[in-house]
């Protein structure tokens, strides 16, 4: 209802009746915030740093919710808990955001390279919606492009697409080992050649004037997807 006074007919209304609650709530000024966040600290067992507890709020627009959410991957990140605390910086909570957009991607590219339109669209919805798209979309499908390149050589040469991922050792991530042993056997070197093409072309469309921007990265996206359904 926003600001109300204590005059205000609604106020007198809530007070007045049974059936309603008036309660006065009030957003938390930046020191009061400062303290949440070293309290939401404490209770996971981390002890934040000064500069990380004014971060905090402002990238979790000042929602205690979120700012328990974001904590907690931290404390996971760290290994910490009430009983084992640990120090945490602005720099701890820069590389747990990284490991997310990573993992953000990485979905995009998968729905994208294992043939599944409507998880890509899915995925690609959730990205715009922490404000990545376009480019960023497009060179990690570029990257993820190249690696498999890479792994086609191998199979051209007679091994088998698990064996040419598996033979990478620490060097794929093993979560993405299945979907990428998939993707290697659905796309050919010839394909993956044009694909790579593709891509740049892309991404140079986005970087001119006039160019529809992220419809046309997203579109074009799905387009692939579609083609990927067909394997070989």
């Amino acid at each position: 209802a926003g600001a109300l006074r204590p005059t205000s007919a609604l106020v007198k209304l809530a007070l007045d009746s049974k059936m309603a609650l008036a309660h006065q709530s009030y957003e938390p000024k930046p020191a009061a915030l400062l303290q949440i966040a070293d309290a939401l600290g404490r209770e996971a067992g981390l002890r934040l740093s000064r500069d990380l507890c004014r971060a905090l709020p402002a990238a979790c627009s000042n929602d205690r919710a979120v700012m328990a959410q974001e904590i907690g991957k931290l404390a996971l990140f760290l290994d910490a808990a009430p009983d084992r605390p640990a120090e945490a910086g602005v720099e701890d909570y820069a590389a747990i955001s990284a490991e997310n957009i990573e993992g953000e991607l990485s979905r995009v590219v998968d729905g994208v390279m294992s043939g599944h339109p409507d998880r890509a669209a899915s995925e690609l919805a959730k990205l715009a919606q922490s404000g990545l798209s376009g480019i960023p979309v497009l060179r990690a499908l570029f990257k993820r492009t190249v690696l498999l390149a890479a792994l086609r050589k191998d199979v051209d040469a007679g091994r088998t697409p698990a064996d040419v991922v598996e033979a990478r050792g620490k060097a794929i991530f093993w979560k993405e080992k299945p979907a990428i042993t998939d993707q290697t056997g659905r796309w050919t070197s010839d394909r993956l050649a044009i694909l790579a093409d593709r891509i740049l072309k892309t991404e140079r469309a986005l970087k001119s004037s006039g160019s529809a921007g992220e419809l046309l990265a997203d579109a074009e996206l799905i387009t692939i997807a579609r083609a990927a359904t067909r394997r070989r």
